[in-house]
């Protein structure tokens, strides 16, 4: 490799002891994978790409290993690479684009979520895809994953392109080699945004989309942005720019990057440690010497990184966060049990004594307190996801949208366990409502990365202020839903006047809250902007709900508003301003708290959302008059 004897003893000395047996370990490993590196390219550039359902089928089959269960890499068909390779590769540090520093295992499902929407591709886990992006780049820049989901963009690309017949892009239902008309569906391949002359295709529109002011450009100069976004994701990542896997004191750096200001040996190691893995990963070089490449990393993040890496502790702790996806299985048994406690709640009041949930007083008693019992467990599953996410950042987890609805959830089900013992229809609904939240949570539009916090966002106020008035938003979905109960009561014609106790109870409560989170929300502005009061328009909105539901709190004293319909109308009708404040204020204004986002908000289901609750509202109100005459 051209290093002499002196320069080889300095590396010695500055790095751990024992660490000159590595150095023979990868100066070994190099020759062998760098003699395997042409071969293995030549083998696979010319293989076609299939869809991911045949790409997991025909790619990783499972083989006997002494090393567990192993797979096939997609592009790397030569070698059979265990679970506890994969596990391993998955447990190795990165530093993101944003500064964290977390495992592989965590990096790769940020990637393939940009790229893909999805934290999976067909049925690889999105380490098992960045093995094979590393095995094969070639194939990957020919296989279309890359999610377009705006049509505008896709017709731009189409008609940037003549249909191609040189087999660059595969038809996605076969891998005979057929051409099909590229971005024709909502994937599109990186080879897709570049002509026959390496020129790309979308220049001159990113150009122009980039020219506007931010609030001047429309939904397709956004879903342009984001495209050109993904497209220099993962050209980066094929150009071995995105996996800053090499610390130093000042920096991580990625094997493509300017290593020209580091030790020679430092270099060396940061350009040719990672490419040699992946010419092994293609050459089906044995399990033992990508053991040796993989080690020699570990050994050199652990020794230039030391005092920045996270613990193995966390390290273990945010893999498993990844793997028990949490929140996801806490929506499902959410919405099944609140499902399933409503029903019972519902039928117990119901004359029908032959119903099934109402067999024998015996199955009365014994059927609800199962639920929620069941409701409890759920309950602290997520307490146990929050406090994962909490430990795994190292702050509090509520500091973007994600986190604050994840949050807002968690609340709503404390509401409802509070108010358990008065109603069980109560917590029917407030589990429901629960899950909901955490269902929408989980959808592509909300990005649940990690991310380091914004200067502002560091202080003490966070914990307490957001915490706070979050929480408030969660007695307010009670209230809501609670009322919206109550419509549907009516119209059935049997008006229920607890769920009215239980939302003025809830509503109540919520607004202590509001009122108490937007005073600390204050003293947090005054030390970090120098004042109280700024009429931001988050400032703003909070203030117009506080006035909304002090307004709605007080109705009763209105003869014309004292009536149950009048309430349950005002209670699903006021939280369109904890929308607006949550969600409007962070998407569709720009102003201080605009930190908070991370996606946007589509305007579709808000109007369906409005109209169906402006048609219930209305019927509700015929039905109530008529039972009133």
């Amino acid at each position: 490799m051209g290093s002499g004897p002196a320069s080889e003893a300095g590396f010695k000395r500055r790095f751990v002891p024992g660490f000159s047996s590595a150095v023979r370990c990868l100066l070994t490993g190099l020759i062998l994978s760098l003699c395997t590196v042409f071969q293995g390219a030549a083998q696979h550039t010319a293989q076609n790409a299939p869809n991911p359902e045949n790409l997991a089928d025909t790619a990783i089959p499972r083989i006997n290993s002494t090393d567990g269960p192993a797979n096939r890499l997609p592009g790397g068909e030569n070698t059979a690479i265990s679970d506890g390779e994969v596990s391993r590769f998955g447990r190795l540090l990165v530093q993101t684009p944003q500064g964290r520093i977390e495992p592989v295992d965590t990096y790769a499902s940020e990637l393939l979520r940009k790229l893909h929407h999805r934290d999976h591709y067909g049925r690889l886990t999105a380490t098992e895809w960045l093995l094979g992006v590393l095995a094969d780049p070639d194939r990957w820049s020919r296989e279309p994953f890359i999610y377009l989901p705006d049509k505008s963009v896709r017709t731009l690309l189409a008609g940037a392109q003549a249909p191609r017949t040189d087999g660059a892009h595969l038809d996605p239902g076969s891998a005979t080699g057929r051409t099909s008309q590229p971005a024709a569906g909502k994937y599109a391949a990186l080879h897709d945004f570049f002509d026959p002359q390496g020129g790309y295709r979308l220049a001159g529109a990113v150009e122009k989309a980039y020219a506007k002011a931010p609030g001047a450009r429309d939904k397709r100069d956004k879903e342009l942005l984001k495209a050109d976004e993904k497209v220099n994701i993962l050209y980066g990542l094929l150009a071995g720019r995105m996996l800053a896997m090499f610390p130093t004191p000042l920096r991580w750096y990625s094997p493509g990057d300017d290593l020209s200001g580091l030790a020679r040996e430092d270099s060396l190691l940061i350009a040719k440690i990672l490419p040699a893995y992946s010419a092994a990963l293609a050459g089906g070089t044995p399990p033992g010497e990508r053991a040796e490449l993989l080690g020699m990393i570990e050994t050199f993040q652990q020794a230039r990184g030391a005092g920045m890496l996270p613990s193995l502790a966390r390290i273990s702790a945010e893999i498993f966060y990844n793997r028990a996806d949490i929140f996801r299985t806490a929506f499902r048994a959410y919405l099944l049990l609140g499902f399933l406690l409503l029903v019972v709640a519902t039928n117990s009041n119901t004359r029908r004594k032959k119903a099934l949930l109402q067999t024998t007083s015996k199955r009365r008693r014994w059927l609800p307190r199962l639920l929620t019992v069941l409701i409890v467990a759920v309950f602290l599953w997520q307490c146990a996801g929050l406090g994962l996410r909490w430990y795994i950042s190292g702050r509090a987890p509520w500091t973007n949208a994600y986190e604050s609805m994840v949050y807002v959830g968690w609340t709503t089900v404390l509401a409802g366990l509070i108010f358990a013992r008065r109603s069980r229809l109560a917590l029917a609904l407030a589990t429901l409502m629960g899950g909901v939240i955490l269902f929408v949570s989980n959808l592509n539009w909300l990005d649940p990365q990690i991310t380091p916090l914004v200067p502002v966002l560091k202080s003490y106020w966070l914990m307490i202020h957001v915490s706070v008035i979050t929480a408030s938003y969660g007695f307010f979905g009670i209230a809501a839903v609670t009322g919206l109960a109550s419509l549907i009561a009516m119209i059935a014609g049997r008006p229920r006047h607890d769920l009215r106790i239980i939302g003025e109870l809830s509503m109540l409560i919520g607004l202590v809250l509001l009122a108490a989170g937007i005073f600390l929300g204050a003293v947090w502005a005054n030390e970090s902007w120098g004042r109280y009061w700024g009429w931001d328009p988050k400032e703003t909105w909070a203030l117009i709900t506080l006035l909304v539901y002090t307004f709605v709190t007080h109705s009763r004293h209105i003869p014309r508003l004292s009536n149950d319909f009048a309430f349950s109308a005002m209670s699903l009708a006021a939280i369109a301003s904890v929308l607006m404040t949550f969600f409007g204020v962070n998407y569709y204004l720009s102003g201080l708290h605009s930190y908070g986002g991370s996606g946007e908000v589509a305007f579709a289901p808000a109007a369906a959302g409005t109209a169906i609750a402006a048609v219930l509202i209305l019927w509700a109100g015929i039905r109530y008059r008529r039972l009133q005459r």
